[in-house]
């Protein structure tokens, strides 16, 4: 497809993050804690900090091995977003993640590594979202919802959240070192706009400041690059979920 092919020109990053999880968790925040009191781990998670100033790679052979890893990476990452079940899922992002890391430490200055890092965690917090609508699932047809179901949804609602905040720093640190590159904003407002939805029926104010930051980079993105489809819809779906929490 168009996506497989963007991705063969352009091998050091995947195609766009599409999306496609956010209706599922406007349901499961509220179905995995109904009866659960707000707690302060279930807030919106801290903001992101300031990346580490990057230093260059300096040699060939470094050079070398850290093209190896973003190959493997790139090859797991795509393996984990292909898996059916979720341990395989999770087993090759964390893979994809841990050649990634190292790539970044050998040359934090990557753009690849710091970008696709932030790739592999999106994927892994969709995934463990996909996990929560099986909840939501279980709540809307009136089956039994048990209190260790609960507190294991809130769990990884919690553990979801605090990936997305490590994907926002990842595009950070992206954008410092090419701060034009309309995909990691887009990728960041899409890691942004589901802390959103993950908090907005706890936390609604910490929702809006998540939703007014993640339509400053679909803008932005899309000020870089104005025929970005994904940036256009992502930009949409972010001012209306905005608007239903203001109006």
């Amino acid at each position: 497809g168009a996506a497989d092919e963007a991705g063969e020109k352009n091998p050091s990053w995947l195609e766009y993050d599409q999306g496609g999880e956010l209706e599922a968790v406007e349901e499961v925040v509220e179905a995995a804690s109904a009866n659960a009191e707000p707690t302060s781990e279930m807030k919106a998670p801290p903001a992101e900090e300031e990346p580490p100033t990057p230093e260059p790679a300096t040699s060939e052979q470094q050079q070398e091995g850290e093209r190896d890893l973003l190959a493997e990476g790139l090859a797991s990452l795509r393996l984990g977003r292909q898996a059916e079940s979720d341990a395989e899922a999770e087993s090759h992002f964390s893979r994809a993640m841990e050649c990634f890391g190292e790539a970044t430490r050998m040359d934090p200055s990557s753009v690849a590594a710091q970008g696709n890092m932030g790739n592999a965690l999106l994927c892994s917090a969709r995934r463990k979202i996909k996990v929560l609508g099986t909840f939501a699932r279980e709540a809307r047809d009136g089956a039994y919802v048990s209190e260790e179901s609960v507190r294991m949804s809130e769990d990884v609602a919690v553990e979801a959240g605090e990936i997305l905040v490590r994907s926002g720093r990842c595009y950070r640190a992206v954008l410092s070192l090419n701060p034009r590159d309309a995909r990691a904003l887009l990728n960041w407002g899409n890691a942004l706009c589901l802390r959103a939805k993950l908090v907005e029926r706890r936390d609604a104010d910490s929702a809006v400041e998540l939703y007014d930051a993640a339509i400053e980079k679909f803008s932005a993105s899309l000020q870089l690059q104005p025929d970005l489809v994904e940036g256009r819809r992502a930009l949409d779906r972010a001012t209306q979920s905005l608007n239903g929490l203001l109006y």
